[in-house]
């Protein structure tokens, strides 16, 4: 997805503000002014070639706080009124009439997200189609995520969620039922795909969303592609869910692997076939959610095993190596609480959306 630019005049001249950031941490905004050739250029002064000709950078944002190039200090001010402009229609996108109004929920100023199986790579942010959905939403949430929620409007949809992406949001999900997934075509343009379900057929419809807020059916002659980076995705993961080895992890925390009926003692290792991040590499699930081990157990139809504690995390690490089988926390599950472990060296390591953790005694974990 391409770096947001917006283009202004100011006394009668062409400027475009760059945003090249991914978070409030990574933020870093560059106002460019147009030139004409290179010699209208101030001397000494750098240029830039773009796509939209030469440009010289004048002012620039960053962690909250502005730099004005030498020469180019009248702009102070109005780069002041810029940048808070357009931080908040970041926020909640830019004010359209004669488009559709969506709802999202909103806690000191953060939109409000949810992990979702539809989009398991990282966190989705909610929207609503209707006012009283968000406002119902809102009630069920108070209290579980923060008691102040608030609701705020969206009328230019595409916008809201192109800032979502560059914010390192997966997708977004409609109606807490209909997934948004963010994606680009050839040129490089966001576009957005939403998957509904025909209750009344069983089958998916796919729509993608269109400048006014409506949404067009996608039979797939348009060429687009999912547009994910997995580092940003994980980055924004890290700094909402917290930096720790998976979602769910504390001191003493007790985790379960499968054992085969007639077989105490020794772990049940699972050949899933169609997943690319094994390589049809035998797996050894591990869980800390008996929830999540029964629907796994379900799904892979392992009716002949059943859960028992793991006793010695590094132990059964070592013996997966030994066995050439890969030790994995929450298959299938979302990112965030997923997990691949191994033991290198006496030590265990593990790999998470969060980044490399190692431990000595399998219970106390270090970054890398």
């Amino acid at each position: 997805m391409r770096n947001r630019r917006i283009r202004i005049l100011h006394e009668g001249r062409e400027y475009f503000l760059v945003d090249r950031g991914r978070s409030a941490k990574t933020r870093a905004l560059t106002l460019l002014k147009r030139v004409e050739d290179e010699r209208t250029a101030e001397k000494g002064e750098l240029l830039v070639k773009t796509d939209v000709g030469l440009c010289q950078a004048v002012a620039h944002w960053t962690a909250g706080e502005a730099r004005i190039e030498k020469g180019h200090e009248s702009l102070r001010e109005a780069f002041d009124k810029v940048v808070t402009r357009y931080l908040e229609e970041f926020r909640v996108g830019r004010t359209r009439t004669g488009t559709r109004t969506y709802w999202f929920l909103s806690s000191r100023r953060q939109a409000l997200y949810s992990l979702d199986r539809s989009q398991p790579a990282g966190l989705v942010v909610l929207l609503y189609s209707g006012e009283e959905a968000a406002k119902e939403a809102a009630l069920a949430r108070r209290g579980i995520d923060t008691p102040s929620i608030a609701i705020e409007p969206v009328t230019d949809l595409s916008d809201y969620l192109e800032a979502r992406a560059l914010e390192g949001f997966a997708g977004a999900l409609l109606d807490d039922r209909s997934p948004i997934y963010f994606c680009s075509d050839p040129g490089g343009s966001s576009r957005f795909l939403k998957i509904d379900l025909d209750e009344r057929t069983g089958r998916l419809e796919h729509r993608l969303l269109d400048a006014d807020g409506a949404w067009t059916p996608y039979d797939g002659e348009e060429e687009i592609f999912p547009d994910l980076d997995q580092d940003v995705v994980d980055d924004a993961m890290r700094e909402r869910l917290g930096d720790l080895p998976f979602l769910g992890f504390r001191d003493g925390i007790v985790l379960y692997r499968l054992e085969r009926k007639g077989a105490p003692g020794v772990p049940a290792t699972v050949e899933l076939t169609d997943d690319a991040a094994t390589d049809g590499v035998p797996l050894c699930p591990i869980f800390h959610d008996l929830d999540l081990l029964e629907s796994f157990r379900a799904e892979h139809g392992l009716d002949d095993c059943g859960p028992a504690p793991v006793d010695d995390l590094r132990a059964l690490a070592a013996w997966c190596g030994a066995e050439g089988r890969t030790l994995v926390l929450h298959p299938d599950g979302h990112r965030a609480r997923t997990a691949t472990l191994w033991a290198h060296d006496g030590r265990l390591l593990l790999d998470s959306f969060s980044g490399i953790w190692r431990s000595t005694d399998g219970v106390r974990f270090e970054k890398e």
